[in-house]
């Protein structure tokens, strides 16, 4: 019963990472188009969806604790979530490969969502940063907007735009 009970669990909990990672990468695209009701409609999202994971979370801990207690394995005091998932294969007692394909999907995700949530804060803080960097780097080199001479746009027919040694009775020869 509990390792169905676990395999439900883990099923929702990987559609619900999935969901959360395409959700923050929609983030990025947010951040780097710099689109506030876009980034806002996002977050938004995101709140329904992380409370579903914590759900899922909780009922596949749980699984995991009860298949511990029923295991014959000593398990130290202090292992965290992500170390129970990686030793689940231990506190099943068989070699289920839904579960074990199940648990590698939650870890990859995991993985790839803390690489995403870095991005992103990377990406906030430097566009948070983008007009305080004036201020606080004020004393360096900053390079400037490197400006060119108006170029003097001339018609042959014009006196004006004629240099001086051409004025004298000179003729320009329009070839």
């Amino acid at each position: 019963m509990s390792e169905t009970t676990l395999k439900i669990a883990m099923t929702s909990l990987v559609k619900v990472l999935r969901e959360l990672l395409a959700n923050m990468e929609e983030e990025q695209h947010a951040i780097l188009s710099q689109e506030a009701a876009v980034f806002q409609q996002i977050m938004n999202t995101r709140n329904s969806l992380i409370s579903l994971m914590h759900e899922n979370q909780k009922v596949m801990t749980q699984e995991i604790e009860s298949l511990k207690s029923l295991s014959q394995i000593e398990c130290s005091e202090e292992e965290n979530e992500k170390e129970d998932l990686i030793n689940l294969a231990l506190y099943s007692g068989e070699e289920d490969v839904e579960i074990l394909t199940l648990r590698d999907q939650v870890l990859a995700l995991m993985e790839k969502m803390e690489k995403q949530n870095m991005t992103n804060n990377l990406l906030l803080g430097n566009k948070a940063n983008e007009g305080d960097s004036e201020k606080k780097y004020s004393h360096q080199y900053k390079p400037t907007k490197r400006r060119f001479p108006k170029k003097i746009l001339c018609s042959r027919k014009s006196k004006l735009s004629r240099p001086s040694f051409l004025l004298k009775n000179h003729k320009i020869s329009t070839n």
